[in-house]
């Protein structure tokens, strides 16, 4: 025999010790008959996670990956954790035979323990009320105290990676032995119908194979620490996912722009609260700031209830991923089905829209489940997004109620400027803000928060000013223009401005008249830029007492499929719904002949121009520079077509004596006479003149007319008075 070879009496001593350790691990834990145990009995966790241990290294062959066969164990801490040390020491050389011989030998002395009562008498008072209040089997406790260990305890953690990656048949099997039960009964507990999935405590990642960790996800990793406090609910579980939501800041009365909806919403969720009715779930979407989340705490507050919601980001700031976040919703259906209240599960497009990469969402990778959330769901949910595209149809069918929170009208949006600005606004800025379409509630009330403090120190033309700084920041950075400037009509509208200095095919004050009293039709304007076109839009605005939503080509055309139709539709919505006059500019761009389109978006977004236009029952604008080309069948639904030309000479005669008297000049007959031949002279010559007098004062009429010469001989076309004809 070789000198270190272990002799037989040897063997026997090392056994005899094991048996003795086995027995010091293994002592019987009392049973518990009582859901409040007794301090004094005997519990030991340890004993039950390495009861756990030796299955995995020993009946389902982790012993591959534990040790060496000559040099030792490749885990120190899970063999100083089992005890199992004094087998590797520097006097003997290091056996894998021996040891695993001894562990069959531990593993098959060990009594049977009662997971239930293995653990201290905190973490089984808390397991006894979560099951209770869950109706869990005994399977999935068993199945969720072992979940909650793998992800807390870092030596059954390296334990379970021996086993390597598992598909979900090989999970099914390992859990079976690890805790004593059979397949089947590992099977239905994790199913996607089982009350502990169901749950969202735990989740099965049934694609692909991963180390059994990553396959079983646990809802929070506090679990275990929220699992021994001191008093406890089955909500505290939650506590890093799921929050009650702060007191609302809003009124029902500031959504009378979604009336309709409210008529129906609050009434259906009162029914539902009251008769505990399933499966009640409504889909809101609307711009970023439309004040969703803020409808649904004001729901809430009407309803008399307590508004908790899903969190987008953890203790630490970071953010949540999809498919914890949804696990946490069903795990708050669950543990909050006996409370009266509302859950608000916002930016739903992290779990319903699939990556830009093509992968699933989180509810599309676990359809059925998803669905039977939907229809099953204990706590009426609204769930929130800034938008609607992406969404699988079997999703959206199972929304009771699924509507757009729009912006709110120009009145709504002056009476909550009133209302927030606190009096530091004028009444002048009040009106001219509100007239932003894209003045969101959400901005109001931040740059309010920031306005109260410091409006004190500040004048009243400084507090609009700074107002309309902070606001116009916000507008920039999510692509929108501006607030209009308090000199930006006069820009377009100067006080000189008159309908008849536009020369168009038809009268258009006579237009302006019909139109305020009927209210309804589709115009055409099409000439050269400079002509009027526009101007006559914010000129028949004033007229008609209605606002201008003026659209350019840029507001409206997509890079992505579908945006630009969706664009259009928007459009034409919000006009209908503030009773606007809708200009669309470069119109162009969207209705030319569908026979020269190349590609099929080019025909689809005519489609849809054209069948807005025949839908929209106010007044709609049309404005472009070149008519050869447009689509005859959008020409069609124009109910006049109108010609906008360079000013003919009385006009330009009439419009150079009316700004010379603005500006206090005299004009003469050699001027008027010179006047003849700007053929191509039109009133955005006037405009342009007038801006540059702002840091290039005009002198004189003889000036005024000099700079109207430039121009329009920079357009090509004019005729200088040398040339000898009129």
């Amino acid at each position: 025999m070789m000198k270190h070879t272990i002799e037989l009496k040897n063997l026997d001593l090392v056994l005899r010790q094991l048996k003795e350790q086995v027995q010091q691990i293994a002592k019987p834990v009392a049973v518990i008959d009582s859901a409040q145990p007794s301090d004094s009995m005997k519990y030991d966790g340890d004993a039950m996670i390495q009861l756990w241990l030796l299955r995995i290294i020993v009946t389902l062959g982790g012993h591959k990956k534990f040790f060496y066969e000559q040099r030792g164990f490749r885990h120190d801490s899970i063999a100083e954790f089992m005890g199992l040390m004094h087998f590797d020491n520097d006097d003997e050389p290091f056996n894998s035979k021996l040891v695993l011989s001894a562990m069959r030998e531990q593993l098959a002395s060990l009594p049977a323990i009662d997971m239930n009562h293995a653990f201290d008498p905190v973490f089984t008072r808390n397991l006894s009320l979560l099951a209770a209040q869950l109706r869990l089997t005994s399977a999935e406790v068993k199945i969720l105290v072992f979940v909650i260990h793998l992800h807390a305890n870092s030596v059954l953690d390296d334990t379970c990676d021996m086993l390597e990656a598992l598909n979900s048949i090989k999970l099914y099997r390992a859990l079976a032995i690890i805790l004593e039960l059979s397949e089947k009964e590992v099977q239905v507990a994790l199913a996607n119908t089982s009350l502990l999935t169901r749950s969202g405590l735990v989740k099965v990642d049934r694609d692909g194979v991963q180390v059994m960790r990553g396959k079983l996800e646990l809802v929070s990793s506090s679990v275990y620490d929220l699992m021994h406090l001191e008093p406890f609910e089955p909500l505290d579980l939650l506590k890093d996912m799921v929050m009650q939501s702060k007191s609302a800041e809003l009124s029902l009365s500031d959504y009378v722009h979604i009336q309709a909806q409210l008529d129906i919403a609050l009434p259906y969720l009162k029914h539902a609260l009251k008769s505990k009715q399933q499966g009640v779930n409504i889909f809101l979407y609307g711009q970023p700031g439309t004040g969703k989340t803020e409808w649904v705490k004001t729901v809430a507050q009407a309803l008399d209830v307590t508004c908790f919601e899903v969190s987008t980001i953890d203790r630490d700031g970071d953010a949540i991923q999809g498919g914890r976040r949804l696990n946490a919703c069903a795990a708050a259906q669950n543990l909050l089905k006996d409370n009266p209240c509302l859950l608000m599960f916002d930016e739903v497009e992290d779990v319903f829209v699939a990556s830009e990469h093509g992968s699933k969402s989180p509810a599309e990778s676990r359809k059925a489940w998803f669905n039977q959330l939907l229809e099953q769901n204990d706590v009426p949910t609204i769930w929130i997004s800034n938008k609607h595209s992406g969404l699988d149809p079997a999703f959206i069918r199972r929304f009771d109620m699924v509507f757009e929170m729009t912006m709110p009208s120009v009145e709504q949006r002056q009476g909550m400027l009133a209302q927030y600005g606190q009096g530091f606004l004028s009444p002048e800025a009040l009106a001219r803000f509100a007239k932003s379409e894209h003045l969101a509630p959400a901005i109001i009330q931040r740059v309010s928060r920031v306005m109260t403090p410091i409006s004190d120190a500040l004048t009243s033309e400084e507090r609009d000013a700074t107002f309309e700084q902070l606001v116009n920041q916000t507008l920039a950075l999510q692509g929108h223009d501006p607030i209009e400037k308090l000199d930006a009509k006069k820009q377009i509208l100067p006080t000189t401005y008159n309908p008849k200095y536009l020369n168009a095919s038809i009268d258009m004050q006579t237009i302006s008249e019909a139109l305020k009293s009927y209210g309804s039709a589709r115009l055409c304007l099409y000439g050269p830029p400079g002509t009027g076109k526009t101007a006559y839009g914010h000129y028949l605005s004033t007229q008609c007492d209605k606002p201008l939503h003026l659209k350019k080509a840029s507001d409206l055309l997509s890079m992505y499929v579908g945006g630009t139709e969706a664009n259009m539709a928007k459009a034409f919505k919000t006009a209908t719904e503030e009773g606007a006059i809708l200009m669309i500019d470069e119109v162009d761009s969207f209705i030319s002949d569908r026979n020269n389109a190349v590609r099929s978006w080019e025909v689809t977004a005519i489609n849809e121009m054209l069948t807005q236009m025949e839908a929209f029952d106010g007044v709609f604008i049309a404005s472009t520079n070149r008519m050869d080309g447009l689509d005859p069948a959008a020409l069609r639904r124009f109910d006049l077509k109108v010609k906008v030309d360079y000013l003919a000479y009385e006009q330009r005669l009439g419009l150079f004596s009316d700004t010379c008297a603005q500006m206090g000049f005299t004009t003469n007959e050699s001027i008027n006479d010179d006047l003849i031949i700007l053929t191509n002279l039109m009133p955005g010559d006037f405009a342009a003149i007038s801006r540059q007098s702002k840091f290039r004062p005009i002198k004189s009429a003889q000036d005024l007319y000099d700079r109207l010469s430039e121009e329009c001989s920079l357009k090509g076309g004019a005729k200088g008075k040398n040339i000898g004809f009129l």
